[in-house]
């Protein structure tokens, strides 16, 4: 197994941990919070990307979730290494492409990401959790049942593949603690999917 520490972590940021074998949940949000992804067919465009690349990279994807301005991704890395050179090749090709819909040469369009090593099952299963509970967080919807049709996440695949019962399971078994929707946080930014 090999593990390694990104070489130039950025000032005030831990660095990075590539492991080989691990499951990592991921973050990445959009420059100044701005919403790139304003409509379904830039999303539609980075589910393409980022299906093409995981397949590059042989990463298989456990869970996802796809917002206006930021992502979640709960995955698994074969390689550790790979980690950064998907990420790197997901965000200037999504940018290349948002920059030339847009005809905005140049614009920055993603901040640096962050990722989590999960540790063991009892930690996948709240990052699970959180990414299924997405959608009642950024209030797309009041209620998980609503949430689980969420288009741009894998929350309607889970139902196709394991049942509502399954979701339903998972979050009772694995709770979120501190979790609460937006509007009950000091943050009053304004998320759509």
């Amino acid at each position: 197994m090999s593990v390694r520490l990104s070489s130039k972590p950025r000032a005030g940021r831990l660095p990075h941990l590539y492991a080989d074998g691990f499951t990592y949940f991921l973050t990445a949000r959009t420059h100044d919070q701005k919403h790139y992804l304003d409509t379904d067919a830039k999303k539609q465009l980075f589910i393409q990307i980022w299906n093409t690349l995981i397949k590059d990279y042989t990463i298989q994807t456990y869970h996802w979730i796809l917002w206006s301005n930021h992502y979640h991704a709960l995955i698994y890395v074969p390689i550790g290494d790979t980690l950064p050179r998907l990420i790197n090749r997901l965000h200037s090709t999504m940018t290349l492409k948002l920059n030339r819909i847009d005809n905005t040469p140049g614009r920055k369009i993603w901040n640096q990401y962050w990722d989590h090593c999960v540790r063991n099952e009892v930690d996948f299963w709240k990052h699970f959790n959180y990414i299924t509970a997405n959608p009642v967080k950024h209030q797309w919807c009041k209620d998980l049942a609503i949430g689980f049709t969420y288009p741009h996440s894998g929350n309607p695949q889970w139902v196709q593949k394991q049942g509502t019962d399954f979701l339903y399971e998972r979050i009772w078994s694995y709770p979120i603690r501190e979790f609460q929707p937006e509007e009950n946080k000091s943050s009053s930014r304004d998320i759509t999917g």
